[in-house]
């Protein structure tokens, strides 16, 4: 008797559940929920309302999944998955196939691209040549850049970016700010990077520190420009950005360099005052990249973010390049 009771009870609280949930699902209560969590946290940016979200399309989807077996079985409802499955995956692909490129979408994880892309943003990607200016060199001059070094403090070089960054308003900060006011040489291999002063905001104040402008190679001048292309790249296994596990790269070509095997590209963040080579990172070989960024929508990158477990704001999106 007790155990009819008991059985009874469970019942009784699982008819309630489905109650609820059907509610919440029906009548767009979670969906309600999710929105007014989201429009909190684009302007909170709180990571306990992106996990909250977070748990919110979680439940969301979990509801559907148990109204669906206890409405027609658990058989079709693992049916009806694989077929949604299947609609989005011939979807992507019909995508992929306009768009000429295997990743046709993305979404950007940093603040590394602001103020013309934020993180957050969803990006639609498109294949095919990449505009930038070109470079023509062998395969033998290319390999003569050793991902050179720009600034030496306290006996260890850095570049010019990571070296105020990691020394943040301390004497390095300081020696580079004087050294903004100057056009700065470094020269490696064939290569030479020709740093000028830039100014970026942080905590409301402005910033003086050197970043790279021009690039030039057997005479060939290249100059860093907002007007050519941002585009997608995987990083290399061994690289900096590959180690950060922050998946591809959403970065403006700066130049691309033309051999007799291979195309590479260079790239900069246009938030960052170097190149991405001059962090640890490689060339980058035409066969890693993705595509180019065609379009972009605001805020709507966040859910994938979420669903990626990346909810903190990176210390550097707190500061600006403004001139």
């Amino acid at each position: 008797m007790a155990g009819k009771d008991k059985q009874k009870k469970e019942m009784g609280e699982m008819e309630i559940l489905y109650k609820i949930l059907e509610v919440g699902l029906k009548k767009n209560v979670f969906l309600g929920f999710l929105v007014v969590c989201f429009v909190l946290f684009i302007f909170t940016k709180s990571p306990i309302l992106a996990i909250v979200c977070t748990l919110l399309m979680l439940v969301m989807v979990a509801s559907e999944s148990l109204l669906g077996v206890k409405e027609h079985g658990i058989k079709k409802e693992i049916f009806e998955i694989i077929v949604a499955l299947a609609i989005a995956v011939v979807f992507i692909k019909g995508i992929s196939f306009l768009l000429d490129t295997k990743y046709p979408i993305d979404s950007v994880v940093s603040c590394s691209m602001l103020p013309n892309l934020k993180r957050g943003d969803f990006v639609i990607l498109k294949g095919g040549s990449v505009s930038t200016p070109e470079l023509n060199l062998s395969e033998e001059e290319i390999w003569t850049i050793r991902n050179g070094f720009v600034s030496s403090y306290a006996n260890q070089t850095y570049t010019n970016f990571i070296l105020c960054a990691f020394y943040n308003r301390t004497q390095a900060c300081e020696f580079l700010e004087a050294e903004a006011q100057k056009e700065h040489v470094e020269e490696d291999g064939i290569f030479k990077f020709i740093f000028k002063k830039c100014v970026f905001q942080k905590d409301g104040r402005n910033i003086s520190m050197p970043c790279l402008k021009e690039l030039e190679a057997k005479g060939n001048k290249v100059e860093f420009s907002e007007k050519t292309d941002i585009f997608v790249y995987e990083p290399r296994e061994g690289d900096l950005f590959y180690k950060m596990g922050r998946g591809a790269i959403i970065h403006r070509a700066f130049a691309k360099i033309n051999t007799e095997k291979n195309t590479y590209y260079l790239a900069r963040g246009d938030n960052n005052g170097i190149l991405d080579l001059q962090t640890g990172n490689s060339l980058v070989e035409k066969e890693r990249v993705h595509g180019k960024v065609i379009f972009r929508v605001p805020y709507l990158g966040y859910l994938r973010l979420f669903l990626a477990g990346s909810f903190n704001e990176q210390y550097y999106c707190e500061y600006q390049f403004v001139e």
